[in-house]
C-alpha cells in the first residue's frame, strides 16, 4: 500500500514516503505486515536538479521496496 510518496527538488532532493506491505490470504486474513517510512534529503545537483532527481528517486524507491520485501515476517509468510 502506497500511503505517501512525495519528492521535491531544488538543489538537493527532499523525499517523504510512507509504505505498507500486507500479505493477505484468499479469505482476506492478514498474515503478515510491515511498513517503511522516511523523510530524507537525497543528494542533488546545483547544475541539473531534475536529472539528479530522475536518477536518485528510482534508487530510493527500489531500496524502500526491498526493505519491505526483505522483512523476515514477510519472507516467512510467503513460504
Amino acid at each position: 500500500m502506497l500511503k505517501r510518496w512525495e519528492s521535491d527538488t531544488y538543489t538537493n532532493i527532499g523525499l517523504d514516503y510512507d509504505l505498507k506491505l500486507l500479505v493477505v490470504m484468499a479469505n482476506q486474513t492478514v498474515i503478515a505486515e510491515t511498513s517503511a517510512a522516511a523523510n530524507a534529503t537525497l543528494p542533488g545537483s546545483a547544475w541539473n536538479p531534475p536529472a539528479a532527481a530522475k536518477k536518485q528517486i528510482p534508487i530510493a524507491f527500489k531500496q524502500a521496496i526491498e526493505r519491505l520485501l526483505n522483512d523476515p515476517k514477510i519472507i516467512a509468510a510467503l513460504k
